[in-house]
C-alpha cells in the first residue's frame, strides 16, 4: 500500500476487513506512477498471491539504526519460511521512514547479510512513516516473495546537470535491461521507483520519461502486457541481477517480475501432468487394447534379477550342507572302545567343518 498522504485511521484494519487476514507493507509518498499518468492525491494497492507454489511474508521493524531495522526484518522473514532454501530467491520491495539513512548502505548491506544474493530488493526512503504492524515506529517495512519467477532490475542515474533527454534514454536502458532477463517472456509486473530528486531535475518532461518507460514495456508484451506502476521516493537503491547495492544521485529502479523459470515444475503443474498421462494411458487402451506399462519396466526388471540371484544363492548352500549332511550320516565307525569312540565322535565333525 503506497500512499500520497498520511492515513488518518487504521490502515491494517481496513485493509484486513476487505482482503481478509494479509500482511500490509508501504509507505507514504509524494506521487503514484500509474497508467493514467502521475497522481498526487490518491493510493496504490498491489497484491500478491502465494500461487504456484510461492510464499510470502512482511515485517515491520523498529530499532536504534537502520541496519538494527534491516537485520531484524531479515530475520522475522527468514523464521516464517521453515522450508526454505540456504538463500531463498524471490524479490522484495522495501520501505525506509524518513531519514532514517540511506538506502543501499543503511539497509540493503545487513539485509543482504542474512537474506543473501538471490533475494532481489528494491528500496525506497519514503517522504513520511512507512506501514506495518510493529510495537514502536517502525523504521523499515518489507514484503518478500519467495518463488521461481524470472525477474529483472535496471538502475539510471542523473542529476540536476543532465539534460533531460539523456536522463529518458537512461530510463529506457534501465527498462530493456529489467525486461532482458526474463528471456522473453512477457512481464506480469514492472515496477519503477524514482527518487525526487530525478523528477524534480526532470520538469515538465517528467511525463514524458513515464511515457516512455510504459510505452517500451508495451513493446516488450504486446498490447495486453502486464501492468506498470511505481512512487516516487527520497532515494532509491537496488541489488541482485547486476545491480550492486550502492547510493546514486537521482536514481531510478526498474523491477520486472515474469512467470516461473523454465526446468521447474510446481506442485500443481506436477499433479497436472500425472492427470495428462494417466488420461493417455486410458485412451491408449480403448484404441488399442490392452497395452504394457513401461514406465517402470527397468526397476521390475532389477527386481526379477534379485529375486533369481537370492534364490539360486540359496539353493547352492542349501543343497552344498544337504550333501555334507548325507556323507556324514552314511559313515559308519567301530565303537569298540574309548578310544575308538573319541575317533568316531571327531571324524563327522571334522567333516562338517
Amino acid at each position: 500500500m503506497v500512499t500520497t498522504a498520511a492515513p488518518r485511521g487504521d490502515l491494517t484494519r481496513a485493509i484486513r476487513s476487505v482482503l481478509g487476514p494479509v500482511g500490509l507493507t508501504g509507505g507514504v509518498s509524494a506521487g503514484l506512477l500509474t497508467d493514467e499518468g502521475i497522481v498526487t492525491d490518491g493510493a496504490l494497492v498491489l497484491c500478491v498471491s502465494n500461487g504456484e507454489g510461492a510464499t510470502s511474508g512482511v515485517a515491520a521493524t523498529a530499532g536504534h539504526r537502520l541496519a538494527d531495522a534491516a537485520q531484524a526484518a531479515a530475520r522475522l522473514v527468514l523464521a516464517g519460511w521453515p522450508f526454505r532454501g540456504r538463500y531463498p530467491r524471490g524479490i522484495a520491495l522495501s520501505f525506509t521512514a524518513r531519514a532514517s539513512g540511506a538506502p543501499a548502505t543503511g539497509f540493503l548491506t545487513p539485509w543482504r547479510e542474512l537474506m543473501g544474493p538471490k533475494m532481489r530488493t528494491v528500496c525506497g526512503t519514503m517522504l513520511a512513516d512507512v506501514f506495518g504492524a510493529a510495537s514502536a515506529p517502525p523504521l523499515a517495512s518489507v514484503g518478500c516473495l519467495e518463488a521461481p519467477y524470472l525477474m529483472g532490475l535496471g538502475l539510471a542515474s542523473g542529476g540536476a546537470a543532465d539534460d533531460a533527454d539523456v536522463m529518458i534514454h537512461g530510463s529506457i536502458d534501465a527498462t530493456r535491461t529489467a525486461l532482458k532477463w526474463l528471456e522473453g517472456h512477457p512481464a506480469r509486473l514492472v515496477v519503477a521507483l524514482e527518487s525526487a530528486a530525478r523528477y524534480c531535475a526532470l520538469g515538465n518532461a517528467a511525463e514524458r520519461e513515464w511515457a516512455a518507460i510504459r510505452e517500451h514495456v508495451r513493446e516488450h508484451d504486446g498490447q495486453g502486457g502486464g501492468k506498470c506502476v511505481g512512487w516516487l521516493c527520497g532515494e532509491v537503491a537496488a541489488y541482485g541481477r547486476g545491480v550492486h547495492p550502492i547510493d546514486v544521485p537521482g536514481a531510478l529502479v526498474v523491477a520486472a517480475l515474469g512467470v516461473a523459470s523454465r526446468g521447474i515444475w510446481t506442485a500443481s503443474e506436477t499433479r497436472r501432468q500425472e492427470r495428462q498421462l494417466r488420461r493417455e494411458r486410458v485412451a491408449g487402451k480403448r484404441a488399442h487394447g490392452p497395452i504394457r506399462d513401461l514406465t517402470n519396466a527397468p526397476m521390475r526388471s532389477m527386481a526379477r534379477w534379485e529375486r533369481s540371484l537370492r534364490r539360486s544363492v540359496l539353493s547352492h548352500f542349501w543343497n552344498r550342507s544337504s550333501r555334507v549332511l548325507a556323507y556324514s550320516s552314511s559313515l559308519s565307525f567301530p565303537l569298540t572302545s574309548e578310544k575308538g569312540i573319541g575317533r568316531a565322535a571327531s571324524r563327522p565333525s571334522s567333516l562338517i567343518r
